[in-house]
């Protein structure tokens, strides 16, 4: 199956964002503009640009257009095609005896069951 077009621009405008073809704090040109370049509605470039802003890359305010807000100086490389939204969390133990490790552990696996969706 062919993939949507807003997600072909979604794509197209992040991986300008990425390489700097628009800098970080730059406005993005508008929605119209954008549909005239790509040829399509200004819906399908208003979904692509609400990823964009979901994901953090771009700011959208009314009557003040889309600035780039996080570009490739100001990510984590490993996130770009991270497409899981649960967070993690690292744990660094330095005293981990039977005790206290197992029912941290048992714990932090009930903790997560809990907020399983």
């Amino acid at each position: 199956m062919k993939e949507p077009l807003y997600k072909v621009i979604y794509k197209d405008i992040k991986k300008g964002i990425i390489e700097s073809k628009y800098p970080l704090n730059s406005q993005l040109p508008t929605d119209k503009e954008f549909s005239e370049f790509f040829g399509v509605s200004t819906i399908t470039i208003k979904k692509a640009m609400e990823i964009l802003k979901n994901e953090g890359f771009i700011s959208r305010k009314p009557r003040k257009g889309s600035h780039v807000i996080k570009n490739s100086d100001n990510i984590d490389p490993h996130a770009i095609n991270n497409k899981s939204s649960k967070p993690s969390i690292g744990l660094v133990f330095t005293n981990f005896n039977d005790n206290f490790g197992t029912k941290m552990l048992k714990n932090l696996i009930l903790y997560g069951q809990d907020r399983v969706t």
